[in-house]
């Protein structure tokens, strides 16, 4: 089912199935087969919160069109499920659906949901399965993408004195839309909305993700996944300029929401983020059959990071430069090269002409390298922590890195975290810990030793002009080293 922009107060869809027949089911004298069934959609209707932040919804209806391939489930009560494809009214807010060979009886109650899944021809009829995760936008407004989560059904209907079923649908779930005013230029990757936790562990804020209704009787989504967060993935979203806004469309499962949201936007190389804070939606959870609108204006994001209580005072970020959580592998940059790429190597690499004694910038060594200018550290613009997350993040330096892993401030062990190879360093002063996954490095265009070895760089060059100094680790050991500068390191940054 696809949609059109959000714009009139309600819609009601009358939407008529023909009959149809089926030779293999038998039916007794009293029987009368049904003439028609007749579907109805009720509309969203609007939820306007009081909020604190100027979230104004304004528009409070959607019209529905079905489309072209378009299918219900209809199930006798008690019996399997039947096809019911659309048969005429592609693109229209009202369509016929025709079982085909298969009949609706008069003597029988009626269930239907939208959307028809083959799949529930193994399902029970108590267990009808929805799935909230991996809604995906293409495009900035558009609202196509919402059919699949728009879950529909209704509960068991008797056909009348006149052989007509009614099917009144319901929407199962709520209809979401963000309006987004953006900082700057760029192309965005996914909208990430966040709970925070409430002074139990968050056990009474959560989004439903994922859940099951019972078709025999009035359908409600039982939950069985449930999350802090909530996302959408998004596919050519981008601004020109600053201050633009970008409207984001979402299908919500009712869920429980009474606290704060957090909304966070990546750029598409996930290395920039743009966040809103403590979003008061001013509602209780999300309602099924509502519609909500929140507006908010973001800013430039700000990366979490983990205060280990060392002697400088350095602050590390919890996750590596363009991944999203602590596990993830992120970006693998050659040294002093603020952007990845396909391919690794003195061919390919910023700061030579080819080889590796062509260098043309930081050259502590001598003139057989190439240009000397005696740099030993990374300028701003070269360090991709400052190029991606902005002036206050850097690079660590070797000092920075032997402080990370002196024993005198740290305890490491190997282990994993969601399946991930890493070590997690824990903090002697105040317990707090870092997990920096096994990554490997990337030669050529290649990865290698993922899972077994992590290499970090610092923003230190080495006393071999052709390497800089790095953080490895592998399972039985970490220490500081060096490595050469072409190659694709993870970053791990840093904030003081």
């Amino acid at each position: 089912m696809t949609f059109r922009k959000f714009f009139s107060v309600a819609f009601v869809s009358a939407t008529v199935l023909s009959a149809c027949t089926n030779d293999t089911e038998t039916s007794s004298v009293e029987s009368e087969y049904v003439n028609s069934v007749r579907v109805t959609v009720e509309g969203f209707k609007e939820d306007a919160p009081a909020t604190r932040t100027s979230h104004i919804l304004t528009s409070t209806g959607m019209d529905i069109q079905w489309a072209e391939g378009d299918a219900l489930g209809i199930y006798p009560i008690g019996g399997d499920q039947h096809k019911f494809p659309i048969s005429s009214g592609v693109a229209s807010a009202s369509a016929s659906f025709d079982g085909g060979a298969w009949k609706l009886r008069s003597n029988y109650q009626y269930a239907a949901y939208y959307p028809f899944s083959v799949d529930n021809y193994m399902n029970p009829q108590t267990a009808i399965p929805v799935d909230y995760t991996g809604q995906t936008q293409d495009g900035n407004n558009p609202t196509a993408h919402l059919g699949k989560y728009d879950f529909l059904a209704c509960g068991p209907s008797t056909p009348d004195a006149n052989g007509n079923v009614d099917l009144a649908l319901q929407h199962l779930g709520a209809f979401l839309r963000m309006q987004l005013t953006m900082p700057k230029a760029d192309s965005y990757s996914k909208v990430e909305l966040k709970l925070a936790p409430d002074s139990d562990g968050g056990k009474d804020r959560y989004f439903v993700t994922k859940g099951t209704y019972d078709l025999t009787k009035t359908p409600t989504i039982r939950p069985t996944e449930e999350s802090a967060t909530y996302t959408i993935n998004l596919i050519n979203v981008s601004t020109a300029a600053e201050n633009e806004t970008i409207t984001i469309y979402a299908m919500v499962a009712p869920s429980v929401v009474n606290a704060p949201l957090t909304i966070k936007v990546y750029g598409a190389d996930g290395m920039q983020t743009y966040v809103a804070k403590d979003i008061d939606s001013g509602v209780q959870g999300f309602a099924k059959g509502r519609a909500y609108t929140i507006t908010a204006t973001l800013v430039q994001g700000e990366h979490e990071y983990v205060d280990l209580g060392l002697p400088s005072g350095t602050l590390w970020a919890t996750c590596n430069l363009g991944a999203n959580s602590p596990e993830e592998y992120g970006g693998y940059f050659a040294w002093g090269e603020t952007k990845t790429k396909e391919t690794y190597g003195y061919s390919t690499y910023k700061w030579c002409n080819g080889t590796y004694d062509t260098l043309t910038k930081y050259n502590n060594y001598n003139s057989n390298y190439g240009t000397l200018d005696r740099k030993t550290e990374l300028d701003p613009e070269d360090d991709a922590a400052t190029a991606n997350w902005g002036s206050d993040w850097r690079m660590p330096s070797l000092d920075q890195i032997e402080e990370l892993c002196n024993s005198d401030n740290t305890t490491t062990e190997w282990t994993t975290l969601n399946g991930v190879n890493g070590r997690l360093i824990t903090s002697k002063a105040n317990g707090k810990s870092l997990f920096l996954p096994a990554a490997g490095v990337r030669g050529s265009s290649s990865l290698a030793l993922a899972d077994s070895h992590g290499f970090y760089w610092s923003r230190s060059l080495s006393e071999d002009p052709t390497g800089a100094f790095i953080l490895h680790f592998k399972s039985d050991n970490i220490y500081s080293d060096y490595y050469w500068r072409e190659n694709g390191q993870s970053v791990r940054p840093v904030r003081k």
